[in-house]
């Protein structure tokens, strides 16, 4: 489901500015979602175990997912001097699913370190003594 909003977030637009939607790849610092996107997934597919570490690339993911998105503002689709510089940007839903993959993220991290696969929650560990 995380691959899946990450997806999404690289298509839907971020911004729209009038009724031009503004793509990712048109927004300052993109390149930096992205990358960090990249590594959030990597350390979380590569090490499970480490949720420490995916813990801190998922923040790093979301933050600048935010971070992209406050210069919506400075993205102009069009040209200069055309109509859509007389009219001001407001946010789309991309950052939305990018916020959204991390989260989902970061969940699964901490449900997988609770529940390791392959461990029922509801078995009994092997460390309990039963009366005899």
């Amino acid at each position: 489901m995380a691959g899946g909003c990450t997806v999404a977030a690289l298509v839907v637009p971020w911004a729209s500015v009038g009724q031009v939607p503004i793509r990712l790849v048109h927004l300052p610092w993109w390149p930096v979602y992205v990358g960090l996107a990249v590594v959030m997934h990597v350390v979380v597919v590569r090490w499970p175990r480490a949720v420490a570490g995916g813990l801190v690339a998922c923040a790093a993911s979301a933050s600048a997912a935010l971070v992209v998105l406050s210069g919506h503002p400075h993205a102009r689709p069009l040209p200069e001097g055309s109509v859509s510089s007389l009219l001001f940007s407001r946010p789309g839903v991309g950052w939305m699913f990018a916020v959204a993959a991390a989260i989902v993220t970061a969940w699964s991290l901490l449900r997988s370190a609770r529940h390791p696969r392959g461990v029922d929650p509801q078995a009994p560990s092997e460390d309990v003594d039963f009366p005899v």
